[in-house]
C-alpha cells in the first residue's frame, strides 16, 4: 500500500514516470485471470517478434489517477496498454507503455495515470512467440477498476470474389508488404 504524501521515481527503458501521490492510498483493486490458447487471436508484435497469442481487455476507471498492473503467470505475460482502441495490424498506434518485467518480481508491470473519461485497452501476449497457458493481473489504484475482455465475434458467411492487379494494396506486415485486399 502506498499513503501518505509522497514522491515515487518509476524507472523505465528510455523514459521516466514521476508520480507524485499527494495524501491517497493505492490500494489492491482487482485481480483479472485468463488463459491464451490456440484458439486466441495472433499478431505481429514487431517487424522481428511475430504470431503472439493476445488477450486485449477493456479497462475503464471511475477516479482519475495512478494505477499499476501486475503481470504473471504459468508463461511469461507481456503487458501493453493502449489508449482508446488497440490495433493489432499496427501495435505501436495508441501505444502508452509496454513491459515484459525484465529482472522484477511480477512478469510484467505497468504504473501509468488513467484518466476516469478515457477508454484503455490492456493487451497481454507473451515474451516469447506461440507461447499459452494461464495468467493473471493484480491491479493497484486509488478506486475501482473495470475490466471487460474484447473478443472479436465470429462470423460465417459464403462470398466469392477475386483480387487482381488493379485492387488496391497495403502493407501487411514485414513479411508481405503489398497485400491485395477487399472490404466487405
Amino acid at each position: 500500500m502506498i499513503s501518505g504524501s509522497k514522491t515515487i521515481l518509476y524507472h523505465f527503458e528510455h523514459k521516466s514516470l514521476l508520480q507524485y501521490v499527494d495524501n491517497t492510498s493505492s490500494i489492491f483493486q482487482n485481480i483479472y485471470s485468463s488463459s491464451l490458447t490456440n484458439n486466441n487471436e495472433i499478431y505481429y508484435r514487431d517487424c522481428n517478434k511475430q504470431n503472439f497469442y493476445y488477450e486485449s481487455i477493456q479497462v475503464k476507471v471511475i477516479e482519475s489517477g495512478y494505477y499499476s498492473f501486475h503481470g504473471s503467470g504459468d508463461i511469461d505475460p507481456y503487458g501493453s496498454i493502449y489508449k482508446i482502441k488497440f490495433s493489432p495490424l499496427d501495435p505501436s498506434e495508441n501505444l502508452l507503455d509496454q513491459d515484459s518485467g525484465g529482472g522484477s518480481a511480477f512478469q510484467f508491470r505497468l504504473d501509468i495515470h488513467l484518466a476516469v473519461d478515457m477508454i484503455y485497452v490492456l493487451v497481454v501476449t507473451t515474451f516469447d512467440s506461440k507461447e499459452t497457458g494461464k495468467f493473471s493481473i493484480l491491479i493497484f489504484g486509488k478506486n475501482k477498476v473495470i475490466l471487460e475482455r474484447l473478443s472479436t465475434p465470429v462470423i460465417q458467411l459464403i462470398y466469392s470474389s477475386k483480387l487482381t492487379d488493379d485492387s488496391p494494396t497495403y502493407y501487411r506486415d514485414c513479411q508481405v508488404p503489398q497485400c491485395h485486399y477487399e472490404t466487405l
